[in-house]
């Protein structure tokens, strides 16, 4: 399935995509999946004011869905690391992302 969807994809892209960009696309899922995993932490220590929950933690248990998706991918992944550790994030959510990238980084 996965490789159909990337040949599909790469047909869509044509000629508008370099070939480091297609080596790139496994990390930039999981970037982008970590990302996600991120936002969904931030809005539950905001107070679920920009995704809609049905209960209580819901944002929280969506973060540790994708926080899981991210440890749990084959791909050897550092980059976290700097995602982790860049200014102006709050040093909860801080804390909170280093510990789940290291998680993610030693289960890789």
């Amino acid at each position: 399935m996965k490789h159909f969807l990337r040949k599909t994809f790469l047909l869509g892209c044509k000629k508008n995509i370099t070939p480091i960009e297609v080596k790139m696309l496994p990390v930039g899922a999981k970037l982008m999946t970590l990302e996600c995993g991120i936002r969904f932490l931030a809005d539950y220590l905001n107070g679920d004011t920009y995704f809609r929950t049905h209960y209580p933690e819901q944002n929280l248990d969506r973060c540790r869905t994708q926080f899981k998706l991210v440890a749990d991918s084959p791909i050897s992944f550092c980059i976290c690391f700097a995602v982790a550790s860049c200014n102006g994030v709050k040093s909860k959510i801080r804390s909170i992302l280093m510990r789940a990238t290291i998680f993610a980084f030693l289960k890789a």
